[in-house]
Protein backbone atom coordinates (compact mmCIF):
# COMPACT_ATOMS: atom_id res chain seq x y z
CA UNK A 1 0.00 0.00 0.00
CA UNK A 2 2.93 2.13 0.75
CA UNK A 3 3.48 2.76 -3.29
CA UNK A 4 -0.15 3.46 -3.66
CA UNK A 5 -0.44 5.52 -1.10
CA UNK A 6 -0.68 9.44 -2.08
CA UNK A 7 0.25 10.92 1.23
CA UNK A 8 2.89 9.00 3.87
CA UNK A 9 0.72 7.17 6.80
CA UNK A 10 1.93 5.11 9.91
CA UNK A 11 0.20 2.18 11.35
CA UNK A 12 0.05 1.54 15.26
CA UNK A 13 -2.31 -1.58 16.36
CA UNK A 14 -1.04 -4.13 17.99
CA UNK A 15 2.95 -2.98 16.87
CA UNK A 16 5.12 -4.49 19.76
CA UNK A 17 8.28 -6.00 18.69
CA UNK A 18 11.00 -6.27 16.01
CA UNK A 19 9.77 -8.21 13.75
CA UNK A 20 6.27 -6.54 13.67
CA UNK A 21 7.77 -3.34 13.05
CA UNK A 22 10.09 -4.63 9.83
CA UNK A 23 6.86 -5.86 8.38
CA UNK A 24 4.68 -2.99 8.69
CA UNK A 25 7.88 -1.19 7.46
CA UNK A 26 6.94 -2.82 3.63
CA UNK A 27 3.31 -1.59 3.86
CA UNK A 28 3.62 1.93 5.71
CA UNK A 29 5.64 5.20 5.86
CA UNK A 30 5.90 4.12 9.75
CA UNK A 31 4.93 2.87 12.99
CA UNK A 32 3.28 4.18 16.18
CA UNK A 33 4.10 1.54 19.37
CA UNK A 34 1.85 2.97 22.29
CA UNK A 35 0.18 -0.16 23.86
CA UNK A 36 3.59 -2.30 23.55
CA UNK A 37 5.77 1.15 25.83
CA UNK A 38 2.69 1.08 28.11
CA UNK A 39 2.90 -2.51 29.02
CA UNK A 40 6.75 -2.01 29.67
CA UNK A 41 5.88 0.46 31.96
CA UNK A 42 3.28 -1.36 33.82
CA UNK A 43 5.65 -4.32 33.96
CA UNK A 44 8.24 -1.76 36.01
CA UNK A 45 5.27 0.09 37.98
CA UNK A 46 6.85 -0.80 41.10
CA UNK A 47 10.98 -0.20 40.08
CA UNK A 48 9.93 2.99 38.98
CA UNK A 49 8.02 4.40 42.02
CA UNK A 50 11.43 2.76 44.13
CA UNK A 51 14.49 5.48 43.97
CA UNK A 52 16.75 3.06 44.38
CA UNK A 53 15.58 0.93 41.28
CA UNK A 54 14.32 3.67 39.08
CA UNK A 55 17.01 4.61 36.76
CA UNK A 56 17.34 0.18 35.77
CA UNK A 57 13.76 0.10 35.56
CA UNK A 58 14.04 3.00 32.90
CA UNK A 59 17.11 1.78 30.97
CA UNK A 60 15.09 -1.58 30.75
CA UNK A 61 12.43 0.14 29.32
CA UNK A 62 15.10 2.58 26.54
CA UNK A 63 16.61 -1.20 25.53
CA UNK A 64 13.13 -2.55 24.91
CA UNK A 65 12.35 0.77 22.65
CA UNK A 66 15.91 0.78 21.24
CA UNK A 67 15.09 -2.67 19.80
CA UNK A 68 11.95 -1.62 17.97
CA UNK A 69 13.31 1.59 16.74
CA UNK A 70 16.97 -0.15 15.35
CA UNK A 71 14.50 -2.87 12.90
CA UNK A 72 16.19 -2.49 9.65
CA UNK A 73 14.62 -0.40 7.26
CA UNK A 74 13.16 1.92 9.74
CA UNK A 75 13.85 5.30 8.80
Amino acid sequence: MKAEAKIPYVVGFGIGDYKQVEEMNHHANGVVIGSAIVEQVGKHEQALKDESSRSEAVNEIKEFVKKLLYAPQVR
